[in-house]
């Protein structure tokens, strides 16, 4: 999560669909967007200048804090009638529904190209 909310504008290539983390957990890294997380990124609100992504609603010059996001991420779940479960527990599951599906990872991710 903290990835995502640290995502600055200038790490994000619409143009090529890739985002390239210049300084992750693991080191830099280049990853492929898919053309829904385009489109969602192409529509969404830009504060002015501000470098994130998700910008903090009190100062857009700092990340969206963690707590912010996990409240409305509550609120979403709450509003829509379903249960409690962090979006963490979500990445986990379609990762392993991917390696469930006999499709390769590498089959997976070209086909979202």
């Amino acid at each position: 999560m903290s990835e995502i909310l640290k995502l600055e504008w200038a790490w994000v290539d619409l143009d090529n669909r890739r985002v390239e983390w210049r300084d992750s957990k693991t080191g830099g890294m280049s990853k492929p967007m898919s053309a829904e997380a385009v489109c969602l990124l192409e529509a969404a609100p830009r504060l002015e200048n501000s470098p994130y992504v998700c910008p903090s609603i009190f100062d857009p010059n700092r990340p969206m804090p963690k707590h912010t996001y996990y409240k409305g991420w509550q609120r979403i779940l709450g509003r829509a009638g379903l249960p409690r479960i962090g979006t963490h527990s979500i990445r986990h599951r379609a990762a392993t529904d991917i390696a469930n599906s006999g499709i390769p990872v590498k089959g997976q991710q070209a086909a979202r190209l």
